[in-house]
């Protein structure tokens, strides 16, 4: 069964805590609300090992002290937002040269510091229409930004150095530094695979709803692929892919199985 678990107290916080601690790596996923602060108002911690998963309602807790160690222990791999390279994150990038990219990362930088000292979303602080436009135009001035309109005059005032600095120093970088955005090749999705893709991901939506989790949190879209690729007919099968912690098999692994039998 999954081994997950409900973090209500401090007491139980600590608890899971003191294993968290002899992990060698940890996910940490936080469900907030983005929209109005750049420092969210946290509405679930997700905590996962290889073997189990916990929960944690932050409204619910005084000392969040025990997880502030986890989070500070440089021995423990913490998978977090908001880590550089932010190009990676951002849609489009992957259409990107290398020096268009470089750009955009010191843009997205700047963007970065900004809405953490102004404590508000990165979208109040300029659009990612507007990194993008100064990331493939590459102005030489701050009036060039206003007149190509990729910044108001507002922006411009506050942010047009900051921008242009930015782009200096991406423009003189050497091209042996220039960053790279990284490839993938995946395997051709045919209908079938697809059909199985759109399949695996009704079953998610009906377990995050039963367990009271993220579907992305249980599986996320990349494993879905793999799965409707590989098409694993059982347990052993599904232990070979090796793309699942042992928590999310227990938790979907026979639904995973019963689905993938049910389709072509």
């Amino acid at each position: 069964m999954l081994q997950f678990t409900f973090i209500e107290s401090d007491a139980d916080l600590a608890g899971a805590c003191a294993q968290l601690s002899k992990q060698a790596i940890i996910g940490v996923d936080l469900e907030a609300d983005s929209m109005h602060s750049f420092k969210e108002k946290i509405c679930l911690i997700q905590i996962a090992t290889k073997e189990e998963a916990f929960l944690v309602d932050p409204f619910t807790i005084a000392d969040f002290s025990p997880f502030v160690q986890v989070l500070e222990n440089p021995a423990i791999i913490k998978v977090d937002n908001h880590a550089p390279p932010y190009f990676k994150k951002f849609k489009g990038a992957g259409k990107l040269d290398n020096r268009s990219l470089a750009v955009l990362e010191n843009l997205l930088a700047v963007r970065m510091a900004m809405a953490e000292k102004k404590d508000v979303p990165l979208f109040k602080i300029m659009s990612n229409q507007s990194l993008l436009a100064m990331a493939t135009g590459r102005p030489k001035s701050v009036q060039e930004m206003v007149v190509q309109k990729m910044l108001s005059k507002r922006q411009a005032q506050m942010y047009g150095m900051m921008c242009k600095e930015a782009i200096d120093k991406a423009m003189a970088l050497p091209h042996r530094d220039l960053p790279s955005y990284p490839k993938t090749i995946m395997p051709r999705k045919t209908p079938a695979v697809m059909d199985r893709i759109t399949a695996l991901k009704k079953m998610r939506e009906k377990k995050s709803i039963s367990l009271g989790m993220e579907p992305g949190f249980l599986v996320n879209n990349n494993t879905i692929t793999a799965l409707a690729q590989e098409k694993p007919d059982s347990r052993e099968a599904l232990d070979a892919m090796n793309v699942m912690r042992n928590w999310q098999k227990d938790a979907l692994g026979d639904d995973i199985i019963e689905t993938l039998k049910k389709c072509n």
